[in-house]
C-alpha cells in the first residue's frame, strides 16, 4: 500500500475508509492522479503524499463522496493548495493569496467596509455555525481539533465507540458545510464560479478554522 493510499485510508472518519475497502486498486490510482494535479497547479507549493491524503480523507469526509467516482470529483489544485496553507507551508500563503484574494476580497467588500470588521464578522459567523451543532459535537470537535486527542481516546473518556465518534466528526463537518453554503448564497451575490472556489476553500479549511475559534472558547 503505497504512502497516499495508507494515508488516506487510515485518516479518521468512515467514508475514505469505506472508499479504500471497495476497491484499493482504482482508489491507489485516483489519489495519484489526484496528487499530480495538484503538483502540477502549484509546482513551487511541495505537500507530502502522507499529508496530502490525510487532508483529502478530511475533505471525503466533510462531503459525504462514497465511491470513487464522487471522490474523483473533488477539485485536487483546491485541496492540495489548502492543505500546504494549513500545514504552513513555504510558498503556500503567497499561492493561495494569488489564486483566491482577489475573489474573496471582492466578496466580503460587498457586506463590509473594514479588516476589522470582516474579521468580527468570521469570528462569530464561527461561532454561529458551532452553536448550532449538538454539544456532544461541539464537544468532540474540540477534544479531537484543540486538545489532539486521538479517536480511541475521545471514545473512552466518553464511553463511546471509536466508530461513533469518527461519525460523530463527519456529521459535524457536513452540517457546518452545509450551514456555510446557505448563508454564503443568502448574503453574497456571486457568480457560480466565485461561489464554487469560495466554498471549496471553506470546506477544505474547515477543521483549521474551527480549532481557531474552539481553542478561543
Amino acid at each position: 500500500m503505497s504512502a497516499l493510499l495508507r494515508a488516506f485510508a487510515e485518516e479518521p472518519g468512515s467514508v475514505a475508509a469505506r472508499i479504500t475497502d471497495c476497491d484499493a486498486v482504482a482508489t491507489a490510482e485516483l489519489l495519484a492522479a489526484l496528487y499530480a494535479r495538484g503538483r502540477a497547479a502549484h509546482p513551487r507549493v511541495v505537500v507530502s503524499e502522507q499529508a496530502f491524503g490525510q487532508h483529502l480523507a478530511r475533505c471525503a469526509n466533510g462531503g459525504s463522496p462514497g465511491n470513487t467516482a464522487s471522490l474523483a470529483e473533488i477539485a485536487a489544485e483546491d485541496v492540495y493548495l489548502a492543505c500546504a496553507c494549513a500545514a504552513r507551508v513555504r510558498g503556500a500563503a503567497a499561492a493561495f493569496e494569488a489564486r483566491y484574494g482577489r475573489v474573496i476580497r471582492r466578496a466580503v467588500s460587498r457586506v463590509l467596509d473594514t479588516a476589522d470588521e470582516r474579521q468580527e464578522a468570521e469570528q462569530r459567523a464561527w461561532q454561529h455555525l458551532l452553536a448550532a451543532l449538538k454539544p456532544r459535537e461541539r464537544l468532540v470537535m474540540k477534544l479531537f481539533l484543540v486538545s489532539g486527542m486521538t479517536l480511541d481516546a475521545i471514545g473512552k473518556s466518553l464511553g463511546i465507540t471509536r466508530q461513533a465518534v469518527s461519525k460523530t466528526l463527519a456529521r459535524a463537518r457536513e452540517t457546518i458545510v452545509e450551514r456555510v453554503q446557505a448563508s454564503v448564497q443568502q448574503t453574497l451575490k456571486m457568480t457560480k464560479e466565485d461561489l464554487t472556489s469560495v466554498l471549496r476553500y471553506v470546506a477544505s479549511q474547515l477543521d483549521v478554522s474551527i480549532s481557531r475559534v474552539l481553542g478561543k472558547s
